[in-house]
């Protein structure tokens, strides 16, 4: 998985639920292993689209939908 290292300030992640130091394990239904999994997933999505994404927390699987927005 990816883990996430922090946020953009204003960024659409920063109110998903997501924290720094969550390993996020899927993406829209996609298992994402690598940088070059979770962009390849990416270029499929479009702005404004919500998404679910699986996560670790701990030993916790949860998943929160995150709106897609333009990378800064």
């Amino acid at each position: 998985g990816l883990v996430v290292r922090g946020f953009y300030r204003g960024g659409l992640a920063v109110d998903s639920g997501l924290e720094a130091g969550d390993v996020i394990i899927k993406v829209h239904g996609t298992t994402v292993k690598s940088d070059e999994e979770f962009k390849s997933v990416e270029r499929t999505l479009t702005i404004g689209d919500k998404v679910e994404v699986e996560f670790v927390r701990g030993n916790q699987r949860n998943t929160v939908k995150v709106r897609v927005g333009e990378a800064p």
